[in-house]
């Protein structure tokens, strides 16, 4: 009996290791999220904020031959490039920064007045099986780098 199982086992061994195939996954973990608040901690992400911005004016955008063009992807989940949600109380904006499969350095405009332009810079690195965000800066201040080992999640403070 213990002849046959030996058997099975090595008649099996072959079967499964050539099976195996390389996966084709690939990690994307790439989005921002921004929480904004006023110098006295005011939620300007707040809808009920009458200071505060209103979500339909947000627009992102990337610079392509010294102009500003607008973040449009109609077939996306978030065709304007985010979303707002709501985490203990306050309200985040997740941003999914431009040109993030390219690598390098993403820098992406935040619009989210007539009168109120931000920068994001997002340093991504693309490997083998992952597009990940390594640091994050807002107007040219770094914010965020992954040997922090914390959520990137960044608290602006707007005047």
């Amino acid at each position: 009996m213990m002849q046959f199982k030996i058997r099975i086992c090595l008649f099996l061994l072959p079967i499964v290791l050539l099976s195996c195939k390389k996966s084709n996954h690939t990690l994307v973990d790439v989005h921002v999220d921004l929480s904004l608040k006023t110098d006295v901690g005011k939620d300007l992400l707040d809808p009920d904020n009458p200071n505060g911005f209103d979500v339909a004016d947000i627009q992102l955008y990337s610079k392509q031959d010294g102009k500003l063009v607008p973040y449009s992807q109609g077939n996306y989940d978030y065709p304007k490039g985010f979303f707002i949600y709501t985490k203990a109380n306050d309200n985040v904006i997740r941003i999914f920064p431009m040109d993030t499969h390219l690598g390098g350095l993403s820098k992406t405009y935040i619009k989210w007045s007539d009168s109120d332009i931000d920068t994001l810079e997002c340093m991504v690195n693309n490997s083998n099986n992952f597009t990940r965000v390594t640091a994050v800066s807002f107007n040219n201040q770094l914010m965020w780098e992954t040997k922090q080992q914390r959520e990137r999640l960044i608290e602006i403070i707007k005047k």
